[in-house]
């Protein structure tokens, strides 16, 4: 009797001591009210959970996307034009470099050259080296046949170009100045047709005094031969 009473005061005893240092720091076991071995509040034979922060590797950087293959080229602009100061004076032209392949689409999306003659209808100096002074030994325009919707084309100044087959066939040409060159046979021009307008009278070629009398014009063409200098 007397150790039934003695291990209820050890019970509420220690039920004292627990609430208070539950009130000052808390208290981290259980008391078994029996009267057996105190016990931890979490489970001794559990591991303790990972409490570390999670991974901190960086992310890895966005992977570069390669350029997108030109599904419709044409080829390199050497490929395309054969004479390569030509072809580097056209990249230039262009924003491009001559080894960048040029699509079908951005060809047929090219308007006009203004950059090839010595001179040019803004009066540009020749400031790059792959243009102007670069081209008087130009003979021909081969390979500018794949820039079918053309409108202008500045040629002055080149002295040894003679051909201009090129521009066959090319229905928008409005403007094409052949002053100081060596070109006299402007058949290529014949087939462009243009719908006769106030502002649109056909294909306009620029060509000096000295050039005027011995230009072949074909018959029945929009061309109009304009003297200047």
């Amino acid at each position: 009797m007397k150790k039934s009473r003695y291990n209820a005061i050890r019970v509420v005893s220690s039920v004292m001591v627990c609430l208070s240092l539950m009130l000052f720091g808390g208290c981290s076991s259980e008391v078994d009210p029996t009267g057996g071995a105190e016990k931890s509040g979490a489970d001794a034979s559990a591991p303790a959970a990972a409490k570390g922060s999670p991974s901190e590797s960086s992310p890895s950087a966005s992977p570069i996307k390669p350029e997108k293959p030109v599904t419709d080229s044409l080829g390199t602009y050497y490929d395309v034009i054969k004479d390569r100061t030509l072809a580097e004076c056209v990249a230039s032209d262009l924003w491009a470099r001559p080894t960048d392949h040029l699509s079908k689409k951005k060809a047929e999306s090219v308007k006009g050259f203004d950059q090839i003659g010595v001179s040019n209808s803004y009066n540009l100096s020749d400031t790059l080296p792959s243009c102007g002074i670069a081209l008087k030994h130009l003979t021909s325009l081969s390979g500018l046949e794949v820039f079918p919707n053309l409108e202008t084309i500045y040629l002055s100044g080149l002295p040894n170009l003679s051909d201009i087959s090129a521009l066959r066939g090319m229905k928008c040409l409005r403007s094409v100045d052949l002053q100081g060159t060596a070109v006299r046979d402007l058949t290529p021009l014949g087939e462009v047709k243009h719908v006769r307008t106030r502002d649109d009278r056909g294909v306009s070629v620029y060509v000096t005094h000295a050039m005027y009398d011995s230009m072949i014009v074909p018959r029945n063409s929009d061309i109009i031969l304009w003297k200047q200098g």
